[in-house]
C-alpha cells in the first residue's frame, strides 16, 4: 500500500492510499482540512495527471473511492493534488520539476511536450530558466509559464564564452496566451456511480479503462 500527501495550492490537506488490486488500484482518499470546501481530487503519475472524482462530505472531514487500472500510471504514482477549479487544459500539478520539488503548479499537455505554470515565488527556485518563462495570468494569479520537452526536461542551455548562457529558446514566445478552457470533460462524479457533481449539476463520469 502506498500513502501520498494532497496538495492544495501549496498546502497539504489529506492523504489518498493506493492499494493494487490486480489490475487496479484501489484509491482512498481522506481531506482532513477545509473539508467543506468542494473540489477536485487528481492522482499524478510523474507528467500525466489522472481524475480521481470529488470527496463526499462525512461527519469528520471528506472522503472519496476511486478504481483505475494501474496502466494509467506509467510512471507509478507520484503525487497528489486537489483544486476547486473546473477540469479543462491546465490541471494542478506537484511533483519535480529540474530537481525542484513544486506544491503549486498548473500543468498542460501539448502536441510536443507540457506547459508548467508555477507562481512567481517557486519559479524563482528555478533561476537559471527564468529568461525562458512566459508571463500568463491563470486561475486568477499571474504565473510563469516553462515549456517542457515530451519528456519533461527544460531547453538545453548553452554557455557562452564569457561564461554567461544563452538557451536555444531565445525567442520564446507565449503560445498559451488567451483564456483558460472552460471545463471540457462531460461530467465530473465523486467515485460513486449514479452520483451527480455537486460543482458542475452533471451525472457523474467514471474512469477509461
Amino acid at each position: 500500500m502506498m500513502e501520498l500527501s494532497v496538495w492544495e495550492q501549496g498546502e497539504q490537506i489529506g492523504t489518498v492510499t493506493a492499494q493494487q488490486d490486480g489490475l487496479f488500484y484501489i484509491f482512498i482518499c481522506k481531506i482532513s482540512k477545509h473539508a467543506e470546501q468542494l473540489r477536485r481530487i487528481y492522482v499524478i503519475s510523474k507528467w500525466r495527471v489522472e481524475y480521481l472524482g470529488i470527496p463526499y462530505p462525512r461527519r469528520e472531514g471528506a472522503e472519496l473511492q476511486a478504481c483505475i487500472p494501474v496502466s494509467h500510471f506509467p510512471d507509478g504514482l507520484t503525487a497528489a493534488a486537489a483544486a476547486a477549479m473546473p477540469r479543462g487544459a491546465w490541471l494542478p500539478w506537484c511533483g519535480e520539476a529540474d530537481g525542484v520539488p513544486i506544491r503549486n503548479g498548473l500543468l498542460k499537455q501539448l502536441e510536443d511536450g507540457y506547459a508548467l505554470a508555477l507562481l512567481p515565488e517557486e519559479a524563482q527556485q528555478l533561476p537559471q530558466w527564468l529568461p525562458q518563462a512566459a508571463e500568463q495570468e491563470l486561475m486568477g494569479r499571474a504565473r510563469l509559464v516553462f515549456r517542457l520537452d515530451a519528456a519533461g526536461c527544460m531547453p538545453s542551455i548553452e554557455m557562452t564564452e564569457n561564461g554567461g548562457s544563452t538557451d536555444e529558446a531565445q525567442n520564446f514566445s507565449d503560445p498559451f496566451a488567451g483564456s483558460v478552457p472552460s471545463d471540457a470533460a462531460p461530467g465530473d462524479g465523486d467515485g460513486r456511480p449514479g452520483d451527480g457533481d455537486p460543482l458542475e449539476g452533471r451525472q457523474a463520469d467514471r474512469p477509461d479503462i
